[in-house]
């Protein structure tokens, strides 16, 4: 039954947004009261009720926050989303000027890709830095040196982030053609059901396999039909286009 939080949690997450268009959060005092009502569940499902401090999976917690994600999450949805709530209103006179606004729709034409590939990017440095030997891999998390290489971290993550951008925002800016063919609901269902499908056994199994070539083929297989389903409008018969 705990499965069935992937619909409520995410969907409680995804109500913010809404309530924010709606004006129903109210005011910066009652963002802030939002974030220290979060903060106040959070740690009492920590230090209490058992819940693990780590709010995304790792391995060898008996319990997981994000596998199925838990209530701790809507905490964490409720802290962080108060305190960004808390400072919308001099964000909104910083972004009046024209420098800071620029700055934000460029980024905005991007920033879809950022998120796609944020993660690939951290596992491809990581790989390159374990085929070298383990460079900066062997650091003891939470010592004095392990914090200090932090920045160099990110920067180096930063500007591999930056040159994947860079080569495959233009697939995210590319405008829809005007007279392309709209799917059939059966069509854009079944696609969006295969995506779904595998990406799911992606997340939950993982991509690789024993086989010659390593990888789950038929799972990729699916999850790009599926994207092609989804994507593409199938050719009509010719007796339907008279």
């Amino acid at each position: 039954m705990r499965w069935l939080n992937y619909g409520f949690v995410w969907l409680a997450v995804h109500q913010l947004g809404y309530l924010w268009r709606a004006g129903c959060l109210g005011s910066a005092k009652s963002a802030l009261l939002w974030a220290a009502s979060g903060f106040a569940v959070l740690m009492l499902l920590v230090t209490a009720a058992g819940y693990p401090v780590g709010m995304i999976s790792i391995p060898g917690e008996p319990i997981s926050n994000s596998t199925p994600p838990t209530i701790a999450l809507i905490a964490l949805a409720l802290l962080q989303g108060g305190l960004l709530l808390s400072f919308e209103g001099p964000m909104r006179h910083w972004l009046r000027q024209v420098r800071p606004w620029a700055a934000t729709i460029l980024v905005n034409r991007s920033i879809m890709t950022l998120y796609l590939w944020h993660m690939t990017v951290f596992v491809i440095v990581i790989g390159l830095l374990n085929v070298s030997n383990g460079i900066g891999l062997t650091l003891e998390p939470g010592t004095w040196l392990w914090w200090l290489v932090r920045p160099i971290w990110l920067a180096g993550l930063a500007v591999v982030l930056v040159i994947l951008t860079l080569l495959l925002s233009p697939l995210e800016q590319r405008t829809r053609k005007r007279d392309r063919k709209s799917l059939p609901l059966w069509q854009a269902l079944c696609g969006a059901s295969m995506i779904c499908f595998g990406l799911a056994q992606m997340a939950l199994h993982g991509i690789g396999d024993e086989g010659a070539l390593g990888v789950r083929l038929w799972l990729i297989l699916v999850t790009l039909l599926g994207f092609a389903l989804a994507s593409h409008a199938l050719p009509s018969p010719p007796n339907a286009r008279r």
